[in-house]
């Protein structure tokens, strides 16, 4: 795909999560017709669709170009991803070829969810200031759902729980 498409500046598979003898996969964010989906910034900002590196494939003259971005800014495997869209298309392939093995001592997986709270408003704040604020409110609204799923999670809702409170609060609202 990078070969013969010169403006993509990296490729994405899906990916299966694998913790212990279970494996789960995400729900795509695309039609389920579709073989890919081509990820923008702003998508990027506010989904994250890439999830881990481990299935990334990136042109090496687009990491050339923000090279100094990448390693000058605390980071998570989501800001290659956000400056790469900048330099180039990004594309989602649909099929998972990728098994990523969650445990308890992963630099991720390992943390409380405290811990992943913390760093994910503060990689936001950064990731803002890094983009000169272009992306504010998508940021803005992501540590927001953020604060709202740890607040939920602290007082036992469930994630489908807030997922459908939210879709009431929409369809209240119109």
């Amino acid at each position: 795909m990078l070969d013969s498409n010169p403006g993509y500046a990296m490729t994405v598979n899906s990916l299966q999560y694998m913790t212990g003898s279970s494996i789960r996969s995400k729900k795509s964010l695309h039609s389920e017709n579709s073989d890919v989906e081509f990820l923008t910034t702003e998508l990027l900002a506010d989904k994250n669709p890439i999830e881990n590196l481990s299935c990334c494939v990136f042109r090496k003259q687009s990491f050339l170009q923000i090279y100094n971005d990448f390693f000058t800014t605390p980071r998570a495997d989501w800001l290659l991803g956000l400056l790469l869209s900048r330099v180039g298309q990004v594309v989602k392939f649909n099929e998972v070829l990728t098994t990523h093995r969650l445990h308890e001592h992963g630099i991720w997986s390992g943390k409380s969810d405290k811990e992943k709270i913390d760093l994910m408003v503060q990689l936001l704040d950064t990731y803002d200031a890094l983009f000169a604020y272009q992306y504010h409110s998508i940021f803005k609204k992501r540590k927001n759902r953020i604060k709202q799923k740890a607040i939920a999670r602290k007082i036992g809702l469930s994630d489908s729980f807030l997922y459908f409170l939210k879709k009431v609060r929409n369809k209240l609202l119109k």
